[in-house]
Protein backbone atom coordinates (compact mmCIF):
# COMPACT_ATOMS: atom_id res chain seq x y z
CA UNK A 1 0.00 0.00 0.00
CA UNK A 2 0.66 3.60 -0.86
CA UNK A 3 -0.63 5.31 2.42
CA UNK A 4 -0.80 3.77 5.88
CA UNK A 5 -2.85 5.05 8.25
CA UNK A 6 -3.36 3.35 11.88
CA UNK A 7 -4.66 4.40 15.05
CA UNK A 8 -4.75 8.27 14.37
CA UNK A 9 -5.64 10.41 16.64
CA UNK A 10 -5.96 14.13 16.46
CA UNK A 11 -7.36 16.41 19.59
CA UNK A 12 -8.19 19.93 19.87
CA UNK A 13 -7.78 20.44 23.64
CA UNK A 14 -10.22 17.74 25.12
CA UNK A 15 -12.02 17.14 22.00
CA UNK A 16 -10.97 14.29 20.27
CA UNK A 17 -11.29 15.42 16.48
CA UNK A 18 -9.83 12.53 14.88
CA UNK A 19 -10.22 9.17 17.35
CA UNK A 20 -8.53 5.80 16.39
CA UNK A 21 -8.75 6.12 12.45
CA UNK A 22 -7.11 3.04 10.47
CA UNK A 23 -7.08 3.22 6.31
CA UNK A 24 -5.13 2.51 3.84
CA UNK A 25 -4.78 3.51 0.01
CA UNK A 26 -3.41 1.25 -2.70
CA UNK A 27 -1.14 2.82 -5.49
CA UNK A 28 -3.81 3.76 -8.42
CA UNK A 29 -6.71 3.51 -5.58
CA UNK A 30 -9.00 6.78 -4.58
CA UNK A 31 -10.95 6.14 -1.33
CA UNK A 32 -13.36 8.48 -0.23
CA UNK A 33 -14.10 9.87 3.13
CA UNK A 34 -17.40 10.93 3.55
CA UNK A 35 -19.13 12.74 6.36
CA UNK A 36 -21.00 15.78 7.45
CA UNK A 37 -19.61 19.26 8.75
CA UNK A 38 -17.83 18.11 11.45
CA UNK A 39 -16.93 14.47 11.40
CA UNK A 40 -12.96 15.49 11.48
CA UNK A 41 -12.49 14.81 7.34
CA UNK A 42 -10.26 17.83 6.85
CA UNK A 43 -8.52 17.48 9.94
CA UNK A 44 -8.04 14.06 9.35
CA UNK A 45 -6.24 15.14 5.96
CA UNK A 46 -4.27 18.12 7.62
CA UNK A 47 -2.71 15.38 10.00
CA UNK A 48 -1.81 13.60 7.14
CA UNK A 49 -0.51 15.91 5.04
CA UNK A 50 1.65 16.85 8.36
CA UNK A 51 -0.20 20.24 9.34
CA UNK A 52 -1.91 19.16 12.15
CA UNK A 53 -0.60 17.81 15.39
CA UNK A 54 -1.41 14.00 16.27
CA UNK A 55 -2.33 12.94 19.42
CA UNK A 56 -1.00 9.62 18.55
CA UNK A 57 -1.00 6.54 15.23
CA UNK A 58 1.18 6.40 12.18
CA UNK A 59 0.32 8.14 8.97
CA UNK A 60 3.22 6.17 6.23
CA UNK A 61 3.38 7.11 2.45
CA UNK A 62 5.78 4.17 0.94
CA UNK A 63 6.80 3.24 4.55
CA UNK A 64 8.00 6.73 5.68
CA UNK A 65 6.45 8.94 8.36
CA UNK A 66 4.80 12.04 6.95
CA UNK A 67 5.93 14.42 10.10
CA UNK A 68 9.29 14.12 7.94
CA UNK A 69 9.79 16.31 5.51
CA UNK A 70 11.02 13.73 2.66
CA UNK A 71 8.48 11.66 2.93
CA UNK A 72 6.44 14.36 1.78
CA UNK A 73 8.30 15.06 -1.13
CA UNK A 74 5.21 12.84 -3.32
CA UNK A 75 2.46 14.00 -1.35
CA UNK A 76 0.19 16.89 -2.90
CA UNK A 77 -2.55 18.40 -0.56
CA UNK A 78 -5.12 20.78 -1.73
CA UNK A 79 -7.27 22.13 0.87
CA UNK A 80 -11.09 23.59 -0.18
CA UNK A 81 -10.21 26.74 0.15
CA UNK A 82 -7.78 27.82 -2.59
CA UNK A 83 -3.94 29.10 -1.26
CA UNK A 84 -2.79 31.19 -4.04
CA UNK A 85 -0.62 34.56 -4.86
CA UNK A 86 -2.55 37.72 -5.86
CA UNK A 87 0.05 38.99 -7.93
CA UNK A 88 0.96 36.23 -9.58
CA UNK A 89 -1.26 34.56 -13.22
CA UNK A 90 -1.85 31.05 -13.42
CA UNK A 91 1.16 30.21 -15.75
CA UNK A 92 3.49 31.46 -13.25
CA UNK A 93 1.89 29.30 -9.93
CA UNK A 94 2.78 26.86 -12.18
CA UNK A 95 6.19 27.59 -12.91
CA UNK A 96 6.94 28.65 -9.51
CA UNK A 97 6.39 25.54 -7.93
CA UNK A 98 7.59 23.62 -10.59
CA UNK A 99 10.96 25.37 -10.27
CA UNK A 100 11.18 24.97 -6.38
CA UNK A 101 10.35 21.52 -6.42
CA UNK A 102 12.47 20.67 -9.32
CA UNK A 103 9.20 19.30 -11.07
CA UNK A 104 8.09 19.30 -14.97
CA UNK A 105 5.46 21.97 -15.30
CA UNK A 106 4.30 20.15 -18.24
CA UNK A 107 1.47 17.54 -16.21
CA UNK A 108 0.21 20.95 -14.43
CA UNK A 109 -0.54 23.01 -17.77
CA UNK A 110 -2.15 20.14 -19.43
CA UNK A 111 -4.69 19.59 -16.08
CA UNK A 112 -5.47 22.78 -16.54
CA UNK A 113 -6.08 22.74 -20.16
CA UNK A 114 -8.85 19.93 -19.69
CA UNK A 115 -10.08 21.66 -16.63
CA UNK A 116 -10.90 24.00 -18.85
CA UNK A 117 -8.24 27.00 -17.48
CA UNK A 118 -5.98 27.19 -21.04
CA UNK A 119 -7.46 31.02 -22.10
CA UNK A 120 -7.02 32.06 -18.12
CA UNK A 121 -3.72 31.04 -16.98
CA UNK A 122 -2.24 34.41 -18.42
CA UNK A 123 -4.35 36.13 -15.66
CA UNK A 124 -3.90 36.28 -11.89
CA UNK A 125 -6.36 34.02 -9.78
CA UNK A 126 -7.09 36.98 -8.11
CA UNK A 127 -9.60 37.57 -10.97
CA UNK A 128 -11.37 34.31 -11.12
CA UNK A 129 -14.16 32.71 -9.66
CA UNK A 130 -13.60 30.27 -6.54
CA UNK A 131 -14.36 27.25 -9.22
CA UNK A 132 -11.59 28.34 -11.36
CA UNK A 133 -8.79 28.97 -8.73
CA UNK A 134 -9.76 25.37 -7.13
CA UNK A 135 -9.52 24.14 -10.59
CA UNK A 136 -5.75 25.06 -10.36
CA UNK A 137 -5.41 23.96 -7.36
CA UNK A 138 -6.07 20.57 -8.46
CA UNK A 139 -3.78 21.39 -11.60
CA UNK A 140 -1.08 22.08 -9.06
CA UNK A 141 -1.84 18.92 -7.71
CA UNK A 142 -0.62 17.01 -10.81
CA UNK A 143 2.97 18.12 -10.59
CA UNK A 144 5.85 15.78 -10.88
CA UNK A 145 3.79 12.68 -10.94
CA UNK A 146 2.43 12.34 -6.69
CA UNK A 147 3.10 9.15 -4.92
CA UNK A 148 0.10 10.75 -3.30
CA UNK A 149 -2.65 13.01 -3.34
CA UNK A 150 -5.04 14.45 -0.13
CA UNK A 151 -8.41 16.52 -1.96
CA UNK A 152 -10.62 18.16 0.99
CA UNK A 153 -14.19 18.24 -0.72
CA UNK A 154 -12.38 19.31 -4.27
CA UNK A 155 -15.90 19.55 -6.01
CA UNK A 156 -17.36 22.16 -3.30
CA UNK A 157 -16.65 25.20 -5.42
CA UNK A 158 -17.26 23.35 -8.63
CA UNK A 159 -20.61 23.11 -10.90
CA UNK A 160 -21.93 19.76 -11.80
CA UNK A 161 -20.07 19.37 -15.29
CA UNK A 162 -16.93 20.83 -13.44
CA UNK A 163 -17.34 18.39 -10.83
CA UNK A 164 -17.35 15.48 -13.34
CA UNK A 165 -14.41 16.71 -15.30
CA UNK A 166 -12.68 17.52 -11.91
CA UNK A 167 -12.75 13.31 -10.60
CA UNK A 168 -12.24 12.57 -13.77
CA UNK A 169 -8.91 13.81 -13.98
CA UNK A 170 -7.76 12.16 -10.47
CA UNK A 171 -9.49 9.08 -11.54
CA UNK A 172 -7.04 9.33 -14.70
CA UNK A 173 -3.88 10.23 -12.39
CA UNK A 174 -4.82 7.39 -10.35
CA UNK A 175 -5.13 5.25 -13.64
CA UNK A 176 -2.54 6.18 -15.52
CA UNK A 177 0.26 7.63 -12.91
CA UNK A 178 -0.56 4.78 -10.10
CA UNK A 179 -0.71 7.64 -7.79
CA UNK A 180 -2.63 7.17 -4.71
CA UNK A 181 -6.18 9.23 -3.75
CA UNK A 182 -7.30 10.40 -0.61
CA UNK A 183 -10.25 12.99 -1.19
CA UNK A 184 -13.21 14.20 1.39
CA UNK A 185 -16.36 15.38 0.87
CA UNK A 186 -20.24 15.80 2.27
CA UNK A 187 -22.10 14.76 -0.95
CA UNK A 188 -21.58 10.92 -2.54
CA UNK A 189 -23.25 11.66 -5.52
CA UNK A 190 -20.45 14.37 -6.36
CA UNK A 191 -17.86 12.04 -6.50
CA UNK A 192 -18.74 8.64 -6.35
CA UNK A 193 -18.29 7.59 -9.98
CA UNK A 194 -14.73 8.05 -9.31
CA UNK A 195 -14.11 6.57 -6.19
CA UNK A 196 -13.46 3.27 -5.40
CA UNK A 197 -13.75 2.18 -1.55
CA UNK A 198 -14.80 4.79 0.65
CA UNK A 199 -15.15 5.47 4.54
CA UNK A 200 -18.11 7.07 6.80
CA UNK A 201 -16.63 9.26 9.59
CA UNK A 202 -18.72 10.69 11.88
CA UNK A 203 -17.55 12.77 14.81
CA UNK A 204 -14.63 11.90 14.52
CA UNK A 205 -14.71 8.16 13.86
CA UNK A 206 -14.62 5.34 11.14
CA UNK A 207 -18.28 3.87 11.53
CA UNK A 208 -18.24 2.48 7.91
CA UNK A 209 -16.84 1.22 4.80
CA UNK A 210 -17.49 0.19 1.57
CA UNK A 211 -16.67 -0.71 -1.91
CA UNK A 212 -17.79 2.29 -4.87
CA UNK A 213 -15.94 0.91 -7.91
CA UNK A 214 -19.62 -0.39 -9.96
CA UNK A 215 -21.55 -0.05 -7.73
CA UNK A 216 -23.00 3.45 -9.24
CA UNK A 217 -23.54 6.60 -8.05
CA UNK A 218 -26.95 6.25 -6.46
CA UNK A 219 -26.14 3.50 -4.76
CA UNK A 220 -23.34 4.59 -3.25
CA UNK A 221 -25.29 8.03 -2.13
CA UNK A 222 -27.60 5.58 0.06
CA UNK A 223 -25.26 3.34 1.79
CA UNK A 224 -23.10 6.25 2.92
CA UNK A 225 -26.64 8.34 4.18
CA UNK A 226 -27.61 4.98 5.93
CA UNK A 227 -24.52 4.57 7.04
CA UNK A 228 -24.51 8.32 8.74
CA UNK A 229 -27.89 8.50 9.29
CA UNK A 230 -27.58 5.00 11.60
CA UNK A 231 -24.91 6.46 13.50
CA UNK A 232 -26.56 9.20 15.12
CA UNK A 233 -28.85 6.36 16.88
Amino acid sequence: MVLDIQGLRVRYGRREAVCKVSLSVDAGEVVALYGYNGAGKSTLLRAVAGLARRAGGEVLLDGRDTRKAEARRGLRYVPESPVLFSHLSGEAHVRVFADAWRLDPDPAFEAAEALGLGPRMAQRPATWSQGQRQKLMLALACLGDPTCVLLDDPVSALDPRSGREAMALMRGLAREHGTAVLLTGQRPRDSAAAVDRFVCLHEGRAVSEGVAAGRGEEAVARAVEAALEASWE
